[in-house]
């Protein structure tokens, strides 16, 4: 419990007031899964609002279209990640609301957070390879630019960002040029 306290005590520290809502982006990756299994944790100790979104890629946006559908992540894989994270929160007796989306992943997380007047995203993170480094594909990397709240970017990888071993939690403050980083 003690953990879990300074952890939350953080988050509120960060955004200055208590959370009342929290933006989860999920999509049934080992990342995701503990970003959920996060998002329920804060979500019990701050008495917190949870809305939980998946979002299905596009691969080419044109104009005022939505693009192209991935076919190697459809939309339908998008439904049944929800359908996981319902099933995990309803377990745990964590109420929910539930958004299916589809575009730009980092901009439909941030806009979600936005209609949703979120406190806090949550996102996963497996890391950053070198092929996601050179085209720039890191969704949670885009959502702590994007996000005018706070984002805690849950790691899983091997290596965390600072290259220590194991897997660690890291709490950014967007809107700014550079974001604020606090390790949890």
């Amino acid at each position: 419990m003690g953990d879990l306290w300074r952890r939350t005590r953080q988050v509120t520290t960060l955004t200055e007031d208590h959370v009342q809502t929290i933006l989860l982006g999920y999509d049934d990756t080992p990342s995701a899964r503990a970003a959920l299994d996060r998002a329920a944790e804060l979500t019990r100790a701050l008495g917190a609002k949870l809305v939980v979104t998946s979002v299905a890629p596009v691969l080419i946006s044109v104009g005022r279209s939505s693009g192209l559908i991935d076919v190697c992540d459809p939309p339908a894989r998008h439904a049944e990640a929800l359908r996981h994270a319902r099933a995990y929160l309803r377990e745990r007796g964590i109420e929910a609301e539930y958004v299916n989306a589809i575009g730009d992943r980092a901009s439909r997380i941030v806009d979600i957070a936005k209609l949703h007047n979120a406190d806090l995203i949550i996102v996963g993170s497996r890391g950053s390879s070198l092929r996601r480094r050179l085209t720039r594909e890191s969704i949670s990397e885009s959502v702590v630019h994007k996000a005018r709240c706070a984002v805690l970017v849950v790691r899983t990888s091997n290596t965390s960002a600072n290259g220590a071993a194991g897997g660690n939690e890291l709490i950014e403050r967007g809107g700014g040029a550079e974001p604020e980083r606090i390790a949890a």
